[in-house]
């Protein structure tokens, strides 16, 4: 195979379909290097180290994460739009589980431009939550909706649902506990 030119974009796009197609954690730099035809020193021109991979499929993750939810909870509130977000969150996350993987704190070095995108997203939480009128509970309410939502995620995409009953309708039924609980009073 004929060498390409090689770029930064290039190395990062590549590393984004090696995670796909093997998953993040088996993800390095001989793959990648491979993959491109070129030795893994080659990789140094373009990128400093694995962790800088690491952190534009982060960015990257958060990137399509936001858009999703944005684009779903546009001109819809209270249960409507939390249901919408959800469902998003939730659909980017399971058709991209290597970059959301990468969005989890313990991929991420927190440089700068993730921490702003990890802070949009939680915004746009609080937001949706402002209807709800937490006060001092919107903390807990945040944790404890994504925490379900992970949960969900990871054994989804795991294959742990094989029951037959509806997956969708299990998810929407767990957020509408959730809706529930921060309901009570």
């Amino acid at each position: 195979m004929p060498r390409q030119k090689v770029s930064q974009k290039l190395v990062f796009d590549t590393a984004e379909q090696i995670s796909k197609d093997i998953g993040l954690a088996a993800l390095n730099l001989k793959h990648i290097a491979d993959r491109l035809n070129i030795k893994p020193p080659s990789l140094y021109k373009h990128i400093k180290n694995i962790e800088q991979i690491s952190d534009e499929l982060a960015l990257r993750g958060y990137t399509g994460i936001i858009g999703k939810v944005q684009e779903v909870t546009v001109g819809v509130s209270g249960e409507i739009a939390l249901l919408e977000f959800a469902r998003a969150y939730r659909k980017f996350a399971t058709m991209n589980p290597s970059l959301y993987e990468a969005m989890q704190p313990t991929h991420v070095n927190r440089i700068t431009d993730i921490q702003a995108r990890a802070d949009q997203l939680l915004n746009i939480i609080f937001k949706i939550l402002q209807p709800f009128k937490l006060k001092n509970n919107k903390i807990h309410a945040v944790r404890a909706l994504r925490s379900y939502i992970d949960g969900f995620v990871r054994i989804e995409i795991l294959g742990g649902f094989g029951m037959d009953e509806n997956v969708d309708a299990s998810f929407d039924y767990g957020i509408r506990l959730w809706l529930k609980g921060i309901q009570a009073k």
